[in-house]
């Protein structure tokens, strides 16, 4: 998995790994945990709006590599 992210770090499709390993951390915190606490379930809200920002700008950067990569070979 760590070469994966690596490579994908190295294409410029994620930021770096330790923001992968972030947006895996939020997934489990939110998916794992049944806060009684307002608060901390505003907070996890937060946690996964951020979430969804950064992995929208991946999915971005995927959609650029791969029409970059698609006008490549074309030519």
């Amino acid at each position: 998995m760590l070469d994966m992210l690596n490579r994908l770090e190295k294409l410029h499709i994620i930021q770096d790994v330790e923001t992968w390993d972030k947006l895996r951390e939020i997934r489990n915190d939110i998916t794992h945990e049944y806060p009684q606490d307002i608060e901390v379930r505003i907070g996890n809200i937060r946690m996964a709006l951020s979430g969804y920002e950064q992995l929208k700008a991946i999915i971005s950067n995927i959609e650029q590599a791969l029409q970059l990569q698609a006008s490549n070979h074309d030519e």
